[in-house]
């Protein structure tokens, strides 16, 4: 199969993770990666090195310092060479650096050229310092709750710095298909808070206005729960089908489940807390394996949580080809199946250029 991207060339100066997790789409999609970093290496290198592997796969470094006229030669010669160029600087650092667009255009015209900042190029918080929480934070990611009775959390996962890689590689996409029926290059200026509010309307729909955060997404029903080894497991029992099941499973435990006061969705929002308590307290009477195998055999959708361990060995993943293992390595590649394939190239471990 040949690759979609196989003769695109990149060069990507970023680093932790959004600017990497970009570039690491397009690489996996068949573009040469250039990851230029300074002598020094991409903090994450340091800050974790197994993240590091797992976000600059199928890329080739180069290690530049960007303040030596000889290196921001090399670095504006490699850029002739390429069609997406890819920075993650404050606002204002590029240009000082003499690697800003104006500049870079002059080199390769046809250029698609990516800026990923926290706050975007103009504004009033342009400049300010910033990680994941802070723009989960200012996009009222932060003010939505997860569960049921619980304060809103952080997700375990950095969802704002892999919101913004997703629509940057959405944005270089369209940039080039833009290049290739006009010939014209283009300039994305893609704020990581700015990606975390285009996921909003999954909750708020288009009422921005409300005094409290919406909750209608939380059901006791929806939810995850712990069998007599302490086993979690999650149960999204939320249309009236899948209640009827979950209900007629845990009736021989507990027949007040089947009472009026949880008839329907409205009444069992209404009645959540000591739902919860009922089926906190029948699930309580067996090993999460067992509800695993009661609950779907009744047809709830349930599902074991997963660590990443199981994860790697998922007899499905693998099948699918979404994760590849080296060794004890395990990596993710691009969740694309295109005519039966992954679209994802073959992986290989981030190479040194010299």
């Amino acid at each position: 199969m040949t690759p979609p991207l196989q003769d695109i060339m990149v060069v990507d100066t970023t680093a932790f993770l959004p600017g990497p997790f970009c570039s690491m789409t397009l690489a996996d999609l068949g573009a040469q990666v250039i990851k230029v970093e300074p002598p020094t290496g991409d903090p994450l290198r340091e800050y974790d090195a197994h993240v590091f592997e797992g976000v600059n796969h199928n890329k080739t470094t180069l290690r530049l310092d960007l303040k030596s006229a000889a290196d921001l030669a090399r670095l504006r010669d490699q850029v002739g060479k390429s069609d997406v160029f890819i920075e993650g600087m404050r606002p204002g650092v590029a240009a000082r650096l003499g690697i800003d667009y104006q500049l870079l255009r002059a080199i390769r015209p046809d250029l698609v050229y990516c800026s990923i900042s926290g706050f975007g190029q103009h504004g009033d918080l342009a400049g300010a310092a910033g990680h994941d929480i802070n723009y989960q934070s200012l996009s009222g990611a932060l003010s939505l709750p997860g569960q049921v009775g619980e304060p809103p959390r952080r997700s375990g996962l950095p969802v704002g710095d892999l919101a913004a890689a997703m629509y940057a590689s959405v944005g270089v996409l369209a940039a080039l298909r833009h290049r290739d029926r006009t010939g014209e290059g283009s300039y994305l200026d893609l704020a990581i808070r700015d990606a975390l509010v285009g996921w909003l309307p999954s909750r708020v729909g288009d009422n921005w206005t409300r005094e409290t955060a919406p909750d209608q997404h939380l059901e006791v029903t929806n939810d995850i729960y712990q069998g007599s080894d302490a086993a979690r497991f999650a149960i999204a029992a939320i249309e009236d089908k899948f209640w009827s099941a979950l209900r007629d499973t845990i009736a021989p435990l507990d027949v007040s489940i089947s009472n009026e006061e949880f008839g329907d969705r409205t009444a069992r929002r209404r009645n959540g807390k000591r739902l919860q308590e009922i089926l906190t307290a029948a699930f309580s009477t067996r090993t999460g394996a067992e509800w695993l195998r009661d609950l779907r055999a009744a047809g709830v959708p349930v599902s074991p949580v997963f660590g990443p361990r199981d994860v790697a060995s998922d007899p499905a993943l693998l099948e699918r080809g979404i994760i590849e293992v080296d060794g004890e390595s395990c990596f993710a590649r691009l969740p694309i199946v295109r005519n039966g394939k992954s679209w994802s190239v073959p992986f290989r471990r981030v190479a040194e250029m010299g």
